[in-house]
């Protein structure tokens, strides 16, 4: 899947800029004014000269939309910041919650989502430390991100557990899309000295009219749980009633 990077700039940096624009500006009315009351014979001075005065609200309009933009650049940029993961650069759960409820509220006909967690993580970072339990977490970030559609929703939402998020197919979409992954994981196991993992996945697929993120995460999660209670390293898809057999037992 191809990846779009945007640079952004720093709020410091469209400060500075903004403060620089207003200095410039500034100065160029106080030359001007200046260069009219030079002009102008002692008795004119009280009176208001009408080009000034348009200049002045046009100035004057001219910084407020650039302290706006300045602000809107700002917020921009907080808010990519705030809805991505550190360690992978996808979106955190904050920004998949807003993310999938965007792509709900366009019209989707249907949508599944998938949940992918990394097998017994916890071991895997009491054995060989936290920068491998890192390593094993971007490791499987990639291969989820090159493995999916470039229309998907891809998230990071737990220490282990990712998310893959689509309006564009069904349940055997979902499954292709998750053979891909564990194809990739399996041909590319990372090259760290005693360091095999397996991955989970919970399928869940709903009518788009009728969903939202909460919905299609607990569905899914309770399609993850099926796949965990049959076998680690297992594909679960989300029914109803197997579920709540589950639960009930």
């Amino acid at each position: 899947m191809s990846t779009t990077t945007t640079a952004i700039s720093s709020p410091r940096t469209c400060r500075s800029t903004t403060a620089e624009v207003a200095t410039a500006a500034l100065s160029a009315l106080i030359s001007i004014c200046s260069t009219t009351s030079r002009k102008k014979p002692v008795s004119a001075l009280s009176k208001p000269d009408p080009a000034v005065a348009v200049l002045a609200a046009l100035l004057i309009g001219f910084l407020v939309a650039l302290y706006y933009g300045d602000l809107q650049r700002r917020m921009r940029a907080l808010y990519y910041r705030a809805t991505r993961d550190d360690l992978t650069g996808l979106l955190n759960r904050r920004g998949a919650k807003d993310a999938v409820n965007t792509a709900l509220a366009s019209d989707a006909a249907s949508c599944t989502m998938l949940l992918v967690d990394i097998d017994h993580l916890k071991m895997i970072v009491g054995m060989h430390g936290h920068s491998t339990g890192d390593a094993v977490i971007a490791y499987t970030a990639d291969a989820i991100r090159q493995s999916i559609g470039d229309g998907d929703i891809c998230a990071r939402l737990g220490e282990g557990e990712f998310m893959v998020f689509s309006t564009d197919g069904d349940v055997d979409r979902a499954k292709d899309t998750t053979e891909r992954i564990l194809a990739k994981l399996s041909r590319h196991q990372m090259a760290l000295a005693g360091v095999k993992f397996t991955v989970s996945i919970g399928i869940a697929a709903r009518d788009g009219a009728d969903t939202d993120f909460s919905r299609m995460y607990r569905d899914a999660d309770a399609a993850l749980y099926q796949a965990r209670v049959e076998s680690k390293s297992c594909i679960g898809v989300f029914e109803p009633s197997a579920t709540a057999a589950l639960q009930a037992g």
